[in-house]
């Protein structure tokens, strides 16, 4: 039996937002579907954000972008390919090597995640702020004075 060579790949899927808004479990389903079949191993999975597209896709106005990060023998890549573009969930997906990506990129906080965040703390307008420091400015010398 020969070794199988596993490298590191990046997947961005787009995926229609109505479908994966009302069956969020069955979109990461069939995402999971097609790397298991792909023989790829799961490093990664998470929701990028959902966003208005420049121009229909598939007659859809809107997507919702899924960050997917695998390790895979690059051989499967071709299938996996493939099995996207046989999917009608998915409306398009972009793998690139990810080799060169550290793991702390890899477990960056996506914009959604990081809006998220935003709306669960509490905005506290009430506390004065001191803007006075803010207003001062160095003064910088004159080009005069440097020259003399």
């Amino acid at each position: 039996m020969a070794n199988r060579v596993m490298r590191k790949y990046e997947v961005m899927f787009l995926v229609d937002s109505a479908s994966a808004a009302s069956n969020w479990d069955a979109t990461v389903k069939t995402i999971e579907t097609i790397m298991d079949r792909a023989g790829a191993q799961s490093v990664n999975l998470k929701k990028w954000d959902d966003r208005r597209l420049c121009y229909p896709i598939k007659g859809h106005n809107r997507g919702t972008y899924i960050l997917a990060y695998f390790e895979a023998d690059p051989t499967s890549i071709t299938g996996m390919e493939r099995d996207v573009q046989i999917s009608e969930e998915i409306l398009r997906a972009l793998i690139l090597n990810a080799e060169n990506i550290p793991d702390d990129i890899i477990n960056m906080p996506t914009p959604d995640q990081l809006a998220d965040k935003k709306q669960e703390e509490p905005s506290d307008e009430s506390d004065p702020v001191d803007r006075e420091g803010d207003a001062e400015e160095d003064e910088e010398p004159d080009i005069e004075d440097i020259t003399e």
